[in-house]
């Protein structure tokens, strides 16, 4: 959450990455608790760079994205997995 308070608007898509990347790392450390809050952090960045997008075929166009449905389908997968 402080990483969103920290980098200016532009800068939006490289924190999505970077938190994607985090989790990514923390996952391959065994340490899925710290996985799913990267990517928890990851989602809510992508969920308002997806708000700002206006029209609706440009929305979809940019979830389809594979690092973005890679994220979405990981964090699914880690939120079951921590949910038992």
């Amino acid at each position: 959450r402080g990483l969103r308070k920290a980098i200016p608007d532009q800068k939006w898509e490289e924190a999505l990455e970077l938190s994607y990347l985090s989790g990514q790392l923390w996952q391959e450390k065994k340490n899925p608790e710290k996985a799913y809050l990267a990517w928890e952090e990851a989602v809510s960045i992508l969920k308002k760079l997806y708000q700002n997008i206006n029209q609706p075929h440009l929305r979809q166009a940019y979830l389809q994205g594979k690092s973005k449905s890679d994220l979405l389908a990981e964090f699914k997968k880690m939120a079951s997995l921590l949910a038992g």
